[in-house]
């Protein structure tokens, strides 16, 4: 009863024609080959380029090779020869004998396909334009200096190779290449005092940061210039600052008395200048070998270290004696 039904549902059809087979079959067609791939990184083997003019049986004259060609190519080594053969012309096709190397170009053609790797690599579709940051609006950077407020104007053209800010803040120091160190109220940008060192430009000033003091290190060609704008500042802050100055020169005298062997201290010469000097603000002058730099300060202002590119290492110059 199940198979009658099935034949009357037309799910069996009894006396069904067979298929008819092709008597000729397209061996070039692609048609039995599967539509999708196996694996999601397969990629085709790049085909073999297409036959060029030189590798026809019956090519132009232009492109037949000449005796001395041929010569040639033959002595040249397998390697460095621009083509693997030799282009010949042949009247008709039959007259074309087999290719002695075929068997072999099949050959490393299939070692290339077998020993060959291949990998898809996708390429990323990316605007430069995107890749470049993007700077915030110059409101977003507030706030900065937007207006030059006060100007410290040197005269003429003078070149100035250091500044630096007074510990309490009051007053800012220049050097400048005409040999002058110049003081200036950090307010209003006046020149309130002056010193003409007469020894070429000044490479270096630095205040100490000692803010119970008020003593300013200025470098020279050969020498270093302890100043201090005496006039300028409180009774005890230039008690203080002499005191101190005072101390040091002692300290370095008597340890050139007794005979230091420090290496480079035998070298460092403390000097006195004048009386008038001393009352312009001009403390001490400390002449070492070469040109210093610059100058480094200890956080206390007992000490400060000068490099220089020229003559030997110096220790640190001791300001006080305490």
């Amino acid at each position: 009863m199940k198979i009658v039904k099935a034949i009357r549902e037309g799910r069996i059809q009894p006396n069904k024609p067979s298929a008819t087979k092709p008597a000729v079959y397209a061996i070039w067609s692609d048609a039995d080959q599967p539509t999708t791939t196996t694996h999601a990184m397969y990629m085709p083997a790049p085909q073999l380029p297409p036959p060029r003019t030189a590798e026809s049986y019956n090519p132009p004259e232009e492109y037949v090779p000449t005796e001395e060609e041929r010569a040639e190519w033959e002595a040249t080594d397998k390697e460095d020869r621009k083509r693997e053969f030799l282009p010949a012309k042949y009247d008709a096709l039959r007259k074309v004998p087999g290719y002695k190397d075929l068997v072999q170009e099949k050959f490393e053609r299939c070692l290339d396909l077998y020993l060959a790797p291949r990998t898809k690599k996708v390429k990323l579709n990316i605007d430069p334009e995107s890749l470049v940051p993007k700077l915030p609006a110059p409101k977003e950077l507030r706030p900065f200096p937007v207006a030059s407020t006060v100007q410290y104007r040197h005269p003429g053209d003078t070149r100035v190779r250091g500044v630096s800010v007074s510990p309490s803040g009051e007053w800012v120091a220049s050097g400048s290449e005409d040999g002058s160190v110049r003081v200036w109220d950090l307010g209003n940008g006046r020149e309130v005092w002056r010193w003409d060192l007469k020894s070429g430009p000044v490479h270096f000033v630095e205040w100490s940061p000692n803010k119970d003091e008020a003593l300013l290190v200025a470098v020279v060609t050969g020498k270093i210039a302890i100043l201090s704008p005496i006039p300028l500042v409180a009774p005890n802050v230039a008690a203080t600052t002499i005191g101190h100055v005072n101390a040091a020169f002692a300290t370095s005298a008597a340890s050139k008395d007794g005979g230091a062997k420090d290496r480079g201290v035998e070298a460092i010469k403390w000097v006195r200048p004048s009386e008038k000097e001393r009352e312009r603000g001009i403390l001490v002058f400390v002449e070492i070998p070469g040109t210093p730099k610059q100058i480094s300060f200890h956080r206390k202002g007992d000490y400060f270290a000068t490099v220089s590119t020229e003559g030997t290492s110096h220790p640190p110059h001791h300001k006080d004696n305490s």
